[in-house]
């Protein structure tokens, strides 16, 4: 996730919030919203995943959920999750977008 895509839903939620759901005068009313971001980064000696393995390395995990709701059965929502796996100077040696949850969204 880049702060750039988190910040995005985060303005999209406080332009509903202070336009009483609207994100623009005259748009469709949302009811709610809801963002939730979650990161951490963690130092590991082995990281092993989809068939590679790194030593000595620092891995984030970053999830960005995602929902908006227009009525009883409007809506819209997604989960997104990113893995990066750094060398100790900070140097990305990969990126994994392989999550099931990648690949799955609802809409009502």
């Amino acid at each position: 996730m880049t702060t750039g895509a988190v910040l995005y839903y985060y303005n999209i939620s406080q332009a509903c919030r202070n336009n009483d759901g609207k994100l623009k005068e005259n748009s469709f009313t949302f009811l709610s919203s809801s963002l939730k971001y979650e990161a951490s980064i963690r130092k590991m000696d082995v990281y092993e995943r989809a068939g590679r393995n790194f030593s000595n390395v620092y891995v984030a995990n970053m999830t960005l959920t995602w929902a908006q709701v227009c009525g009883g059965l409007c809506g819209y929502g997604f989960t997104r999750n990113k893995i990066v796996v750094m060398s100790p100077s900070g140097e990305i040696l990969e990126m994994f977008l392989d999550d099931p949850v990648n690949n799955s969204s609802w809409i009502s």
